[in-house]
């Protein structure tokens, strides 16, 4: 009888668990960084590029019903900043009628308060989260608000 001799063919060895857990690992860090890469690449290329001039006056209109007008400063996503500021404030009659009295309710009158002129004394900056901000907008050098504050700055 015949001798059958089996060859045996070397086997690769498996990688052990650990390694293919980091091979894994690695996989999906360099997916998470991919995917983060684009998603900032196509918010940054979304939003708009601001640009503003240093010299203008801008108002600043707030989601708590407050307009602020300044220079702006600084625009940031986060944050802007401005300086020069004023804001409206209306003010009302001290004086209420008297009940039964019939009299015609005075009209408020709207005044520019410079920033800073207030009892606790600010300083003429501020800086406002951008969260807070509905919108703003360039004022026009011959707009009545623009001309309250040259008028308050040549007193």
């Amino acid at each position: 009888m015949q001798e059958v001799t089996r060859t045996t063919v070397p086997t690769r060895p498996r990688p052990s668990k650990v390694v293919m857990f980091c091979v894994i690992l690695v996989c999906i860090a360099a997916l998470l960084m991919a995917v983060l890469l684009v998603t900032l690449t196509l918010t940054r290329e979304s939003l708009p590029k601001v640009t503003f001039d240093l010299e203008k006056y801008y108002a600043v209109f707030l989601t708590n019903g407050q307009v602020y007008f300044g220079h702006l400063i600084k625009v940031r996503s986060g944050y802007l900043a401005l300086s020069s500021i004023y804001y409206l404030q209306m003010k009302q009659p001290l004086q209420q009628p008297k009940e039964g009295e019939t009299k015609e309710e005075p009209k408020p009158e709207l005044s520019l308060v410079k920033l800073g002129e207030e009892l606790h004394g600010p300083e003429d900056s501020m800086v406002i989260n951008r969260d807070q901000v509905l919108f703003f907008e360039p004022l026009k050098d011959d707009g009545q608000v623009v001309k309250a504050i040259e008028e308050h700055k040549a007193k």
